[in-house]
């Protein structure tokens, strides 16, 4: 999926079908075509997957597929539509012919945090000049409130 919606709703009223075609019928508001799959945080659904048939409010009825993935937030559904990959291009990757979940798709586990960096010599001058210039205003302050409470 390259582009899709992403459509929060924490009804706690509704069930996992009722948002779904909820979110489904403003896709196909916004979009002019109903989605075909959707993708839920693994609190809605857990590792399964399953068919949501959608009753638009034209009478047309689509099925939306449902998968759980851990980088959507709770509450939110991002529908879209599914995009095989070429033939061609999977059988010459050599693999099977699947949908991938978008070209931008987070990794499934926990971030790995940044290692810190090093400055580079001109920032590491820049802040020792900085340091210079605030030490050395540091006694001007002191002696200004020195005259004016009249103890200099």
């Amino acid at each position: 999926m390259k582009s899709g919606l992403l459509w929060y709703d924490a009804d706690a009223q509704a069930g996992l079908p009722e948002k779904v075609t909820r979110a489904a019928r403003r896709y196909r508001e916004k979009l002019g075509h109903a989605p075909t799959v959707c993708y839920v945080h693994t609190s809605a659904l857990g590792d399964a997957q399953m068919e949501v048939h959608c009753r638009l409010e034209d009478g047309v009825t689509v099925v939306v597929r449902l998968s759980s993935t851990s980088w959507i937030p709770p509450h939110h559904f991002w529908l879209g539509e599914e995009e095989p990959l070429p033939a061609g291009a999977a059988q010459a990757r050599g693999e099977a012919q699947r949908s991938a979940p978008s070209d931008l798709a987070l990794p499934a586990g926990p971030l790995a945090p940044r290692p810190p960096q090093r400055a580079g010599r001109k920032q590491t001058e820049q802040a020792r000049r900085l340091q210079e210039a605030l030490a050395a205003r540091r006694p001007q302050r002191s002696r200004r409130s020195a005259v004016k409470a009249g103890t200099a």
